[in-house]
């Protein structure tokens, strides 16, 4: 009977740390005229508060044989609110990147934008609100 109870909590375990775990590899979003977008999770440090927290990062990759400029707005809801979607432009979440010939562009800890680098949740705070994100109004120019 101990080894059961201890098997079945080493399961509850497993899949609670499973469950929580960070995406370490990049995950395709989106894909239009050679560009594709794609984001994972990672953890950083805040060099403020010393705490970690997890963070959506972005990867955008130009697989064009030119150079191109990348435009979108990001909608995010904090809960059920979108903190984005009607405030006038131009806006922090109106987003233009530019991406030589072959180019992949890839952000992280050290991304100071917050279109770029969005703040999903932080391990053990309390009441944390389900943060989502979409892209729209995407374009994609040839320079």
């Amino acid at each position: 009977m101990k080894t059961i109870t201890s098997i079945f909590f080493s399961f509850i375990l497993f899949a609670l740390i499973t469950s929580f775990a960070i995406t370490k590899e990049w995950i395709p979003l989106m894909q239009k005229d050679g560009v594709t977008i794609s984001t994972k999770e990672i953890e950083c440090q805040s060099p403020n508060d010393n705490k970690k927290h997890i963070y959506e990062v972005f990867k955008f990759e130009n697989s064009n044989a030119y150079d191109l400029i990348v435009t979108y707005k990001l909608n995010l809801w904090i809960g059920e609110n979108c903190r984005s979607c009607d405030i006038p432009s131009p806006n922090e979440y109106e987003v233009t990147i530019k991406l030589k010939a072959g180019e992949t562009r890839t952000y992280d800890c050290n991304e100071e934008s917050n279109t770029l680098k969005i703040l999903k949740y932080t391990p053990g705070a309390k009441d944390q609100k389900q943060i989502r994100f979409e892209i729209v109004q995407l374009k994609i120019v040839k320079q």
